[in-house]
């Protein structure tokens, strides 16, 4: 699974597969993007680089960041 893959990186360990279903499930709830970010990176040019593509994504969702909600 990615996920543990992604577990592995953060932690430095092997998940449990208790583990494994929360992280699952916190991602699967957090991974909801507001309908106007979607379409902001639906009307990017196809032509446009990936990794420009990805940068715009992650900021453009900033906002919704708990960091954000702190300050």
């Amino acid at each position: 699974m990615p996920e543990a893959v992604l577990w592995l990186l953060l932690t430095g360990e092997y998940p449990t597969i208790k583990q494994m279903d929360t992280f699952v499930t916190e991602l699967n709830e957090r991974g909801h993007l507001k309908p106007e970010v979607e379409n902001m990176l639906k009307s990017l040019p196809k032509t446009m680089h990936p990794m420009t593509q990805f940068s715009m994504g992650v900021l453009a969702c900033q906002p919704e960041s708990i960091f954000a909600k702190n300050y």
